[in-house]
This record gives structure tokens, sequence and C-alpha cells, in this order.
């Protein structure tokens, strides 16, 4: 099976995409999480999907470390990007504000 995301940490609740996805089309996760998941949007190559539903103020967790807070409930299979994710502040826990970077 040709994987079109990877999560490389059991921790991880996004993954990366490997090439470009539409909308509605179901997309293959590699690495440490082996399973499928419908992109709810259009994603570009290099950007994040959701690999679970992440509620508003949820960590967001990359190759097993945080790497922003989600300002949003975001779903399974959703473009996770500035838009709906705010950085980390001091100790990790509180949102730096919509727009940060992740």
């Amino acid at each position: 099976m040709k994987f079109q995301a990877i999560a490389l940490h059991e921790k991880d609740n996004v993954g990366v995409l490997l090439e470009d996805v539409k909308k509605n089309q179901r997309v293959p996760i590699g690495g440490q999480q082996k399973h499928e998941i419908a992109a709810r949007d259009d994603i570009r190559f290099g950007h994040k999907i959701a690999l679970v539903d992440i509620p508003q103020g949820g960590i967001i967790q990359k190759y097993g470390h945080p790497i922003g807070v989600a300002t949003q409930k975001i779903s399974a299979g959703e473009h996770v990007h500035i838009h709906n994710v705010g950085g980390l502040r001091a100790g990790g826990k509180s949102p730096a504000g919509k727009g940060g970077r992740a």
C-alpha cells in the first residue's frame, strides 16, 4: 500500500501529507499509525491532517511532541494549519492566540 501521509509516533494526532489530497479522498496513513482517513478538505503536500477529533484547547501532537493548541474543534480528516492552531506559551499548555505557527 502506498501511504499519502505519515504519523511517526503513537501519540501523534496529526499526520503529515506526502502529496496533495482532495476533499473526500481516502488517505492511507503510514508510520506508527497504519490506517486510512477521509480528507475533509483539499490539503497540500507537507501540511497536516487531523487523525482524530481534536477538541478546542487540545494539544496538537506531531512526531511525538506538542506543536500547538487547537483554537477550535478540529474533526478527523480536517486540514490542521494556522487557521485552527495557535502556538504554545511557556509550559506548553496555553494558546498564544489564533494564527500562531504550527
